[in-house]
């Protein structure tokens, strides 16, 4: 023990408090590194048991004893890593063994809580399981809402492939009103290519937002279902713009020759958007007759028309290529001129590479 000097007092006790402190710092490290580890080996233990029982489903008690015992947290780390590696057979299996867990059943009571984001969490977490009983509050949640809420249970029976609530949504079409382009169209994606056909089925029948109409085209034209070619290609004469562009866009990705005529009438609609449209999907439909209307649109007053029909040409083969050369070289507009370099220099990467 320091003696005599009131300095060394304070130094001594500085470093007596600095080294408690950096001490707890380790021990707190050493306990958070020992929780970590034994995290990780109950999330191991479960997800390799629960495993087991989706691949035969003779574990069920098991199963069950061990979600009681797991904490929430715990709980649905479990489940959400395990649903995007199990087949169909195997998440229903899985599902129905845990329908009755406490974590399961606090969830459903929670898509009734007056906390738009409990319920947010809830819809979530409920959308793992593949079980009767959360289908129901699911569907539920659907149609009383919030929106973000409903959006979220529409999702994830989505994902479970539930025919009641595609039919609901297509009968609800300005339900989702508010979701992005993007969001609207996933969510038809999210049905699967068994939805198809319903989809189709309700466009040719017409709805009355134009929204959810262009969300409907969108999916039709990625699945590249031929059949709704001529349902789409109707909606070019849409009033709304949105509408008509999205069918411009779906018939070029269609890829039936038969409409090119109708793109080709798009070519000159008054909106840059469509006519935009239209001139990509005449050069993915290798429309060679489209190679003097598309030549002139290099004029056009929109930058991304002329993008799009100098591209076109350039997939158009030799007689769209010398259009591009002759605009290159003779056009009077510099835009122009400027465009047809522009796809003359990409046809040649390409055909480079």
């Amino acid at each position: 023990m320091p003696t005599g000097n009131p300095l060394v007092y304070t130094v001594f006790a500085a470093l007596v408090f600095i080294g408690a402190v950096f001490g707890t710092i380790a021990v707190a490290r050493v306990i958070e590194r020992r929780n970590r580890r034994l995290t990780r080996e109950r999330l191991h233990t479960l997800n390799e048991s629960w495993r087991a029982h989706a691949a035969d489903g003779g574990r069920a008690q098991i199963v069950r004893r061990q979600a009681r015992a797991a904490d929430e947290s715990l709980f649905w780390t479990a489940l959400e890593t395990l649903t995007l590696a199990l087949n169909r057979a195997g998440w229903r299996r899985l599902s129905d063994a845990l329908e009755t867990s406490r974590h399961v059943v606090a969830e459903r009571r929670a898509l009734r809580d007056g906390s738009p984001w409990r319920r947010e969490l809830a819809a979530r977490r409920l959308a793992l399981l593949h079980a009767r009983a959360t289908r129901r509050s699911l569907r539920r949640a659907l149609q009383t809402g919030p929106e973000a809420v409903a959006y979220l249970a529409a999702l994830g029976l989505a994902h479970q492939r539930d025919a009641w609530t595609l039919r609901w949504i297509l009968d609800h079409p300005s339900y989702f009103a508010t979701r992005p382009p993007r969001a609207r169209t996933g969510l038809l994606r999210a049905f699967g290519a068994g939805a198809i056909p319903m989809i189709a089925a309700r466009l040719s029948v017409g709805t009355s937002n134009s929204a959810f109409e262009c969300a409907m085209i969108h999916r039709l034209g990625a699945a590249g279902h031929a059949p709704s070619a001529g349902p789409i290609a109707e909606r070019l004469g849409s009033p709304e713009l949105n509408v008509r562009a999205a069918a411009a866009r779906a018939l070029g990705v269609l890829g039936d020759v038969a409409f090119a005529g109708a793109l080709l009438l798009a070519l000159r609609d008054p909106e840059w958007e469509v006519r935009a449209q239209a001139a990509r999907g005449l050069g993915l439909l290798g429309a060679a007759e489209a190679i003097p209307a598309l030549a002139a649109a290099l004029t056009d007053r929109s930058w991304w028309v002329r993008r799009h029909c100098a591209y076109a040409l350039a997939r158009l083969g030799v007689e769209g290529n010398a259009a591009l050369r002759g605009e290159a070289l003779v056009s009077r507009d510099p835009y122009a001129r400027d465009m047809a370099k522009e796809a003359l220099a990409w046809r040649a990467a390409r055909r480079a590479a």
